[in-house]
């Protein structure tokens, strides 16, 4: 009797059980079967351990991150790494996006992703993609993954399906531009043939390379996007490296032109121009251009636009005169905190005198960006400047450099306002130390920069330092078209007949063979007005400087109705 009445239990569990499943919706068997799908597929019993839930909730409590905390280019990997490496200063500073005193990173993200209407859509479009592209539709099927991965940027699924229908159309095109030069061999000198080979369309395995680096940060234990990454990114390094070698020609053409050629001293009193319009117009100044030049050129007043704006264009004015005349007069010396605070001091002079110069002292929030603690921030900017002046960061291109700067600076968010433009002056401080021209983030980029600073927030940051490489090459381009009336790499047949290039290999032999090397100050600021050419006074308030200190101190500006 017992027996039974332990069978009879037994099976009314069991029914209990079956009902609740039966109520659960069905969107999370389906979940659920994928997830084990995507177990199934890991090749290793040490990766199966890995993705266990026991090993994250494990990694979560004694606090190690279990995503890949920095992806990094191969001029960026410390000696003997080849694949996914451990950056030490970068790893250590995303570590600290969660970090809250008094608080267990255990609490601060949740273990799953809750399922939203714009997950399902991505899915069902995701589905009709695989579809299309098994009836051999592949533009078809490349735009419905787009659309997916817009809708759910964080699914590993659908970043390594984009990533894989844009490689394969580099290979398609890739694959017809080889068959044309094939066919066309015997007409095609070796120019022609070599610019054939150049104008396969590189942004699609660029792309594809970086999707899967951001489905590795999403799941590492993803081993379709792992072996994807390893297949495609030795490609895209030499891709990266060979950018980097033809801006540094360009460099070493844009030495051979001499202080005195008219077209380059417009074009960089232009720029100078441009560099604080731009800077300030990201940050959401409505100033024009025309607008900005007038403000600088006058000290005047322009009316309909509020005092604050054009303070700002004063501000930053401040700034780029102190980096000219003081921190670039001293190159070799080491940049330092202090360099950074009197830049931000000026940035701010006209607009905020309680916070100009001033780490926050609080906690901030930027978007979906969570700065590190307020009580950190002096070591980290103490870090932050030791590795600027480390033989670790000297070793790097400069652009490089300098756009990895950039980053961490907007990373620690240090200031309560002006962040992004003191980043920019120190990246630019930087470029310039070594020879470069600054570089211009222009307006219309705003976008695109703050996608890549994201990016490079939640781990890989290669994909910011091209958007910088971008920038500095048009300003270079800028100035090459000035003095040559062209950008061509080729020195030796668009440069003067009387200078003779050496093979660049670097940026050192490079600069040691310059014959006409321009001074540091790359950004030529106007001259300053007189008071004899002063306009006479608007009706609205006006503002006029009187005087600029020495080594770019603040002017005194005086404010009459």
């Amino acid at each position: 009797m017992a027996r039974k009445s332990w069978r009879g239990s037994i099976f009314t569990c069991l029914a209990v059980v079956v009902f609740v499943v039966s109520l659960c919706p069905f969107s999370l068997w389906s979940h659920v079967l994928r997830i084990l799908a995507e177990h199934t597929q890991l090749a290793s019993m040490q990766a199966v351990i890995r993705s266990s839930t026991i090993y994250v909730v494990f990694q979560k409590i004694i606090g190690t991150p279990t995503k890949s905390p920095f992806t990094l280019p191969k001029c960026l990997l410390p000696a003997g790494e080849t694949y996914n490496p451990e950056y030490a200063f970068i790893s250590d500073l995303i570590r600290l996006r969660n970090y809250r005193p008094g608080k267990s990173n255990y609490f601060q993200k949740s273990f799953s992703r809750v399922a939203t209407s714009s997950s399902r859509e991505a899915q069902s479009s995701f589905l009709l993609a695989i579809k299309q592209q098994a009836l051999g539709r592949s533009k078809v099927a490349l735009k419905l993954l787009k659309h997916a991965a817009q809708l759910d940027p964080n699914n590993a699924v659908i970043l390594t399906a984009l990533g894989e229908a844009l490689e394969k159309d580099w290979d398609d095109v890739k694959e017809n531009n080889l068959n044309s030069r094939q066919s066309r061999v015997s007409a095609l000198s070796v120019k022609k043939s070599s610019a054939l080979k150049s104008s396969v369309p590189e942004e699609n395995l660029v792309a594809a390379e970086s999707l899967y680096a951001r489905a590795l940060i999403e799941n590492p234990q993803y081993q379709k996007a792992t072996k994807n990454q390893r297949r495609t990114r030795p490609v895209v390094e030499q891709f990266d490296q060979q950018r980097l070698k033809n801006i540094d020609q360009k460099v070493a053409r844009f030495y051979l032109v001499p202080e005195s050629n008219p077209g380059l001293r417009l074009v960089k009193i232009e720029h100078y121009f441009q560099h604080i319009y731009h800077s300030n117009a990201i940050e959401g100044n409505t100033l024009s251009l025309a607008q900005t030049r007038a403000v600088l050129e006058t000290r005047i007043a322009v009316g309909g636009k509020s005092l604050q704006e054009q303070n700002e264009v004063l501000g930053l004015d401040a700034a780029f005169r102190f980096l000219n005349t003081t921190l670039l007069k001293g190159s070799s010396a080491p940049i330092e905190v202090n360099d950074l605070l009197e830049l931000h001091r000026r940035v701010l002079s006209f607009v905020d005198l309680t916070e100009a110069g001033r780490f926050r002292k609080t906690q901030v929030f930027v978007a979906d960006h969570t700065p590190p603690a307020a009580e950190l921030i002096p070591q980290l900017m103490d870090e932050l400047m030791t590795w600027v002046n480390s033989e670790e960061a000297a070793e790097l291109h400069p652009i490089e450099q300098a756009a990895l700067a950039h980053w961490k600076l907007v990373y620690i968010h240090p200031f309560y306002d002006g962040n992004g433009r003191t980043a920019r002056l120190l990246m630019n401080l930087i470029l310039m130390r070594v020879g470069f021209p600054p570089a211009i983030i222009r307006k219309e980029d705003r976008h695109l920069y703050y996608e890549t600073l994201k990016t490079a927030n939640i781990g890989d940051v290669r994909p910011f330092i091209r958007f910088i490489t971008d920038c500095a090459e048009r300003t270079l381009d800028d100035y090459l078209v000035a003095a040559y009336g062209s950008s061509v790499v080729d020195v030796r047949a668009q440069g003067p007949a009387e200078i003779s290039l050496p093979a660049p290999t670097s940026l050192t032999p490079i600069t040691s063979a310059i014959q006409f090397a321009p001074p540091p100050n790359f950004l030529l600021a106007p001259e300053k007005p007189t008071w004899s050419e002063m306009p006479s006074p608007l009706p609205f308030n006006t503002l006029r400087e009187t005087s600029l200190g020495k080594g770019g101190d603040l002017p005194e500006v005086i404010y009459s109705n």
